[in-house]
């Protein structure tokens, strides 16, 4: 069915051009595993993630959640903080780290893939070092 939170996860994936495995890394998990249990149908994601996921594609939570965006009414989110409607805002906990942007995630994962990268050029070049030095 294409009106469930399932489908509605995959596209956002699909449409920001990510594998499940960096989907899952840019919402902090460490395996797909997550990914595909929701895009599977099988499981669902807990509220904070649903939050990041809002985030990653700029949309509210009303579409991530129904697939419809209310004109007014609707799920809030402003600095850490979820409500509905005006007023009765619920603290999701501050650092969360959650980006505003699918750019923001994108840089991060580009910054994090660079960085394991480096750590593995900085690995091989001593592992070529040894192997000179036994020459």
């Amino acid at each position: 069915m294409v009106n469930t939170l399932s489908y509605r996860i995959k596209s956002i994936r699909k449409e920001l051009r990510l594998t499940q495995n960096q989907f899952s890394n840019l919402l902090g998990f460490t395996s797909n595993t997550a990914v595909s249990l929701w895009e599977s149908n099988e499981r669902e994601p807990d509220l904070k993630t649903l939050i990041a996921i809002a985030k990653l594609c700029n949309k509210s939570l009303d579409w991530l959640l129904t697939g419809e965006e209310r004109e007014t009414g609707g799920f809030v989110m402003e600095n850490n903080h979820i409500g509905y409607g005006e007023g009765n805002n619920v603290n999701i906990g501050a650092g969360n780290n959650i980006g505003t942007t699918a750019q923001d995630y994108k840089l991060k994962l580009i910054e994090k893939e660079n960085k394991f990268l480096k750590q593995r050029i900085s690995d091989l070049e001593k592992y070529i070092a040894v192997l000179e030095n036994k020459k």
